[in-house]
């Protein structure tokens, strides 16, 4: 089931660490600290309910606030403590490192440690700003792919797209897919081309690149190689016109501007746009999932509201997924086509699709979806589907 948070809460996802921080800075935080966990060898064992922890967090404030100014970093134990049988021992120790954790809060807050004040914890403070993302007369901005990132999570959308949390895998990857995108550029360019051209092309981009070692450079460009070749082999058996290279489109429609950039437009036999992405990818998308795949519906959309009417491109007549990376066949490029919206039983889908994403960004909640893409998310420690990021949704 989706998790829905507050855009400003979102925002908030971890907790200040101020005793990891200033352990080290502050006289005798240290070894009191230590003493405490000894004296329950449960504490360093148990990890509380996310409901345990919100109202350890909440008591803790509280106790933060009254601590009185001379409060000890070493709290006594409590009289009635000794008088309990075992069984109560657990929760006597439990007592005392709260209260000797709200006596370094109330230190660190008075020494004017950032964080260290109960009223800046994320758990316990009013939004800041409830409203929508978006004013309502401010311009909204979107992308074929980011129309495709917001339907798989609105989380990560916002926290990668919105924020600025980084976003994408290792660099080798965004490197490997610029190359081929170089060389397919090249291609599509010049019919003629051999492979010494692209020979020679890939030398002049590989000695541009640093992969830190010689023995992963050489194996980086073997793989590059490949999916070259098979992008060429691919373009060579191509029946299509090349009419648009690596080119930007923007399309305004009032209060929602589709701006993105294809790898390249063609022409079909029968005057249709078709849209090219060439894929790096390690993964193909699911055969099921490409009629309606976001990305390519909104390439599809861009070329009905005259993205592309420059080049005498009006009418969709598909786009297409070129996969040369390991989704691709062992030695060929794999084709994954989604079919003109006309010939979907809804062909209003890419528009409709578009201006719900464009409605959801502009919201005032985003949608945390568990997928198959949150093994590589760069926001996983901040999303409640997720036990890194289980305090969030508290």
């Amino acid at each position: 089931m989706p998790v829905v948070l507050s855009r400003r809460a979102s925002f908030l996802a971890l907790l200040p660490q101020v005793f990891i921080e200033h352990q080290r800075r502050v006289p005798g935080l240290e070894s009191s600290t230590n003493s405490a966990r000894q004296s329950d060898p449960a504490h360093v064992r148990t990890r509380p309910s996310a409901a345990e922890a919100t109202r350890s967090r909440a008591s803790l404030a509280t106790s933060a606030r009254t601590a009185p100014a001379g409060s000890s970093a070493r709290q006594p134990r409590p009289p009635e403590a000794s008088r309990r049988g075992a069984g109560t021992g657990s929760a006597a120790a439990a007592l005392t490192v709260r209260r000797a954790a709200a006596g370094h809060l109330a230190r660190l807050a008075r020494a004017g440690v950032r964080g260290a004040a109960p009223e800046h914890w994320y758990a316990i403070t009013a939004l800041s700003d409830p409203g929508p993302a978006f004013a309502g007369d401010e311009q909204i901005t979107i992308s074929p792919s980011q129309v495709e990132a917001f339907t798989t999570c609105g989380l990560r959308w916002l926290l990668a797209s919105a924020v600025g949390a980084q976003e994408g895998g290792p660099n080798e990857y965004s490197t490997m897919g610029k190359v081929v995108h170089a060389v397919a550029e090249m291609a599509g360019a010049d019919d003629g081309i051999s492979e010494v051209d692209v020979a020679e092309r890939l030398d002049e981009i590989w000695n541009d690149l640093d992969f830190r070692s010689t023995w992963y450079s050489e194996k980086q460009r073997e793989q590059a190689t490949r999916m070259v070749d098979k992008f060429l082999a691919w373009h060579r058996d191509n029946p299509n016109e090349v009419v648009a290279l690596e080119e930007s489109f923007k399309v305004d429609l009032g209060r929602v501007v589709i701006k993105g950039r294809i790898d390249r437009a063609e022409r079909d036999e029968q005057g249709r746009a078709v849209i090219i992405d060439i894929k790096t990818s390690t993964t193909a998308v699911p055969k099921d999932d490409l009629a309606r795949h976001p990305q390519l519906g909104v390439y599809q959309y861009a070329v009905m509201l005259g993205a592309f009417e420059r080049h005498g491109l009006i009418e969709p007549g598909g786009a297409k997924l070129v996969q040369v990376g390991k989704a691709a066949f062992t030695a060929r490029a794999r084709e994954q086509e989604q079919p003109p919206p006309g010939e979907d039983a809804d062909p209003d889908w890419p528009k409709k699709l578009v201006e719900i994403v464009a409605t959801g960004m502009a919201g005032e909640v985003f949608q945390a979806r568990a997928n198959d893409k949150c093994r590589t998310c760069p926001v996983r420690s901040c999303c409640p589907v997720h036990d890194e990021g289980g305090q969030v949704g508290d």
